[in-house]
């Protein structure tokens, strides 16, 4: 059975497309063009994900990181009196410092 049409776009032999018709291969190439483009984005956009969340664990990790050697330097610097720890001039217990820092 052979098509008789005189327009391929209508044609349901050829289902819409002529591939004789320069106009339907170049409508071709751009949906697979597209297509490979929105795949190859999607991709994309997983990595960047992973990557984000891959900086806020890192940020997280600093935070806490710092957080920890803030606590380890009141340590340091902390003395005693009468059996309590302080830390500063104000009079401010070690514990009470440890606290405000974790917050």
């Amino acid at each position: 059975m052979s098509c008789t049409c005189t327009t391929s776009r209508n044609c349901h032999l050829h289902g819409g497309a002529d591939p004789q018709d320069p106009r339907d291969a170049e409508i071709t190439r751009l949906k697979a063009d597209y297509e490979r483009l929105r795949v190859a984005r999607e991709a994309e956009l997983g990595v960047c994900e992973q990557r984000c969340e891959v900086l806020a664990a890192c940020r997280s990790t600093n935070k806490v990181a710092h957080q920890e050697g803030y606590i380890e330097g009141l340590r340091a610097y902390a003395w005693w009196k009468d059996g309590v720890e302080y830390v500063g001039t104000a009079g401010q217990t070690l514990e009470a410092a440890i606290a405000l820092a974790r917050k």
